[in-house]
C-alpha cells in the first residue's frame, strides 16, 4: 500500500490501515508481516554513468533517443547571476528526478 502524495490521505490514515488490517488479520487467526520500505533516498544514489550505459547495452537505446535523454540530465539549474568557472564541476552525477514521469521507470531500469 502506498499512499503517499495522494489527496485525502496522510501518515494517520495510513497507520490506522495498517491498524486495522492486522487486527483484522489477528482475529481470523492469520499470520501477519509487515514489511516497511523507505525508498525516499533510493533515487539520489543512482550512479548516472552505468545507468546510461545500461540504457545503452541492456536496453538498446542508442542514437536520438539516447542522446536526448544524456542531454535530459546535463540540465543545469542557476541562482541569480552566478555563473561557475568549470561548468564540469556543476554536472550532477547521481540520481533521477522522484517527481518526473521516468524517473521511477529509470530507477527501476537500473
Amino acid at each position: 500500500m502506498q499512499l503517499a502524495y495522494r489527496t485525502g490521505h496522510s501518515l494517520e490514515t495510513t497507520l490506522i490501515r495498517v491498524h486495522h488490517d492486522i487486527t483484522n488479520a489477528l482475529d481470523n487467526k492469520s499470520c501477519v508481516v509487515l514489511l516497511m520500505v523507505d525508498l525516499s533516498a533510493a533515487f539520489d544514489v543512482i550512479d548516472q554513468e552505468i545507468l546510461f550505459d545500461s540504457l545503452q547495452y541492456t536496453f538498446g537505446l542508442s542514437g536520438t533517443a539516447w542522446s536526448w535523454l544524456r542531454s535530459y540530465f546535463s540540465q543545469c539549474v542557476f541562482i541569480g547571476s552566478f555563473l561557475p568557472d568549470n561548468m564540469d564541476n556543476m554536472v550532477l552525477k547521481y540520481g533521477v528526478s522522484q517527481g518526473s514521469i521516468m524517473g521511477p521507470r529509470l530507477y527501476t531500469m537500473f
